[in-house]
């Protein structure tokens, strides 16, 4: 029998579960209104911030110094032992911080201090979760990753549809995502026999050591990577209130399971041929696939953004409840620039940093990105409301992506392969020039056409302008026709 290919398997979890995720969003713009739509945005941000800067820094590290091959189940037995204490000590931490905020009485942005327990509960399952699939990725588990991945979003609509359509709203929506996540969790502890061989009390004070030497730093560098793409949310709610935050967070919510999905599936088959790279054949060889993961990721990502600008009219009738519609007509083009500009910086240019070792630099583009957002923020709410916050975030991500380059360049070599890339620019611009006179058309069958079109416009433009990646695509299909 033949054997399905590893990739092909991440890939199809993958492809699943952004399904699953997509499905919702088409699902939660039609049952909840725009102010349920905003309280959803933000507890389930702030879980994922919380889990950015509590726990983050976990999965890293354990991808990293966990991993042995030669060992049982593929993992340092002793350093899982003392990761899993490091875990717990942290979980413990955060039950403390839960609880302080719910005893204090302390709202959560525009929230009540009532969603504490929720939410404390929906990052330590995202927590629980995402150490999981990390695990089984690089343990090489592929079918325990795709049960995992495909099984959450369905599960989370299951539940999460009946409980919204029985009148709990946003919390209906938030209990089936961490109702799911629990059964997934519940179900790979019980299959995986891993699990059960860890004994936290047997972990070592160097393997301890060595955890938080190397995972500390990366703390500050992911809670301020997710406060520059969250923290206009928690604005836009500031100043305009919850309706406003769902209005700007659905557009970004496409985003996310459109564009952010097709350059997360490049980035986790690219990182590691990187990092193999640099291991076996050193800097040079290194960078030459750092010059290919760039192209790919601009080369999917740049022509999905300009069609999503291009045709935001269209395709937010056919993808946005009624009540999202014209608003994120308007507010596609911008947010779709912002987010390819962040994509770009943690799928690419943050690669360097980690090639070379100074993971704590990482922290500076962000942290001064919040201020840029902040500060550019404050006056396009006050002038120009959400599009003047969606412009922020075009700013304050242009700004990181700028400096994270030039920081990149300095400390190892990064360049930016303009020869290529500007063959993709020219492409892409020739179909969004052609399309933008037909973003007045309607209809799911327009639109889709539309889209079409574009594809096959994109695609011509490349092998005109001699694009290599195309004309080799193209020769291979000569090739199979004959």
């Amino acid at each position: 029998m033949r054997t399905i290919p590893t990739g092909l398997i991440y890939g199809g979890a993958l492809a699943i579960s952004s399904g699953a995720n997509f499905l919702a969003l088409l699902v939660w713009t039609r049952l909840l209104p725009p102010a349920q739509f905003g309280i959803y945005a933000i507890a389930s941000g702030t879980a994922l911030f919380l889990n950015a800067l509590g726990f983050e820094w976990l999965r890293q590290t354990a991808s990293r110094l966990l991993v042995s091959p030669g060992a049982k189940f593929g993992v340092d037995p002793g350093r899982a032992n003392s990761m899993t204490l490091v875990v717990l000590s942290v979980v413990g931490i955060t039950f403390v911080v839960i609880a302080l905020g719910r005893g204090l009485n302390l709202p959560i942005a525009e929230l009540p201090a009532s969603w504490w327990p929720v939410i404390g509960v929906f990052t330590l399952s995202e927590m629980m979760l995402a150490l999981a699939n990390t695990l089984s990725r690089f343990r090489m588990l592929p079918w325990q990753f795709f049960r995992s991945m495909a099984s959450r979003g369905f599960l989370s609509l299951a539940i999460g549809v009946p409980l919204v359509m029985l009148g709990w709203g946003a919390l209906g929506a938030i209990l089936g995502i961490v109702l799911a996540q629990c059964l997934v969790i519940g179900s790979t502890l019980l299959l995986d026999r891993f699990w059960r061989t860890l004994r936290p009390a047997q972990g070592r004070r160097a393997d301890v050591a060595a955890i938080l030497h190397f995972g500390l730093p990366l703390i500050a560098s992911s809670g301020a990577n997710y406060s520059v793409g969250f923290l206009d949310r928690y604005m836009v709610g500031q100043f305009l209130g919850l309706k406003e935050v769902g209005l700007y967070s659905a557009p970004f919510d496409l985003m996310q399971k459109t564009v952010v999905f097709l350059l997360l599936a490049i980035n986790l088959t690219a990182g590691p041929r990187i990092f193999l790279a640099f291991e076996a054949k050193g800097p040079d060889a290194a960078r030459h696939e750092l010059d290919q993961n760039f192209l790919l990721l601009l080369g999917v990502g740049l022509p999905a953004v300009v069609g999503l600008a291009a045709l935001s009219p269209g395709l937010s009738g056919i993808l946005m409840g009624p009540a999202y519609r014209a608003s994120a007509a308007v507010l596609l083009p911008l947010i779709a620039t912002a987010v390819l500009l962040r994509s770009l910086v943690g799928f690419h240019i943050s690669l360097a940093f980690q090639l070379a070792k100074r993971t704590r630099l990482l922290v500076i583009p962000p942290l001064l990105s919040v201020v840029v957002l902040i500060l550019a923020g404050y006056f396009g709410l006050r002038w120009y409301g959400l599009v003047g916050m969606a412009c922020a975030a075009i700013l304050a991500q242009g700004f990181a992506f700028g400096l994270s380059l030039a920081m990149a360049k300095r400390i190892f070599g990064m360049r930016l392969p303009m020869a290529q890339a500007w063959r993709v620019i020219a492409a892409a611009a020739c179909m969004g020039a052609l399309l933008w006179p037909l973003r007045g058309y309607s209809g799911a069958l327009p639109t889709l056409g539309l889209v079409a079109a574009g594809g096959t416009i994109y695609g011509a433009a490349l092998l005109l302008f001699g694009y290599p990646p195309a004309r080799a695509i193209l020769a291979r299909l000569r090739r199979a026709e004959s």
